[in-house]
């Protein structure tokens, strides 16, 4: 057995996963800031770790319903200095599923992000999550490199 079909077998799995994350990014922030589907959400925010260990903010409303957001979001809970729940009031655009994005944020009768503030946040997000497939995909790249390099050699014993 020759090397080649082990990498060309991983570099077709990482095109695969590139294609599907270049698919996942997120909607752009003129639909989302653009959007008259705003949703009022009050509850308590806390931070939350993934499974991944990225850190989230969680919103739970009094029904017991959680929703999530990114960091970016709503920085002042994942600050770091208050590990405690907040009670916020939060005027959101749902992304997918439970994920929403907030327009705006008030704690405590003050506001703590506004539109403006969460545009620009936005635009971080979509940057962050919106270049994740370049790996995957230079991954598949470096794999039909090696598929050819090697050749027909012999796999190793």
């Amino acid at each position: 057995m020759t090397l080649r079909p082990v990498f060309w077998f991983l570099a077709t799995l990482s095109f695969i996963g590139a294609f599907f994350l270049w698919q996942s990014t997120p909607p752009s922030a003129a639909s989302i800031f653009d959007s008259q589907k705003t949703k009022q959400l009050e509850g308590s925010a806390a931070p939350y770790r993934t499974p991944k260990g990225v850190t989230q903010v969680r919103l739970t409303t009094a029904t017991g319903a959680s929703f999530f957001t990114d960091c970016l979001a709503i920085p002042i809970i994942c600050s770091g200095q208050n590990e405690a729940s907040q009670s916020i009031l939060v005027q959101a655009v749902f992304i997918h599923g439970q994920v929403f994005w907030p327009t705006s944020v008030q704690a405590n009768g003050k506001v703590v992000v506004d539109a403006k503030s969460s545009a620009q946040a936005y635009q971080l997000f979509v940057e962050r999550e919106g270049e994740l497939y370049r790996f995957p995909l230079l991954l598949g790249v470096a794999f039909m490199v090696f598929s050819s390099w090697f050749g027909h050699r012999p796999a190793l014993p």
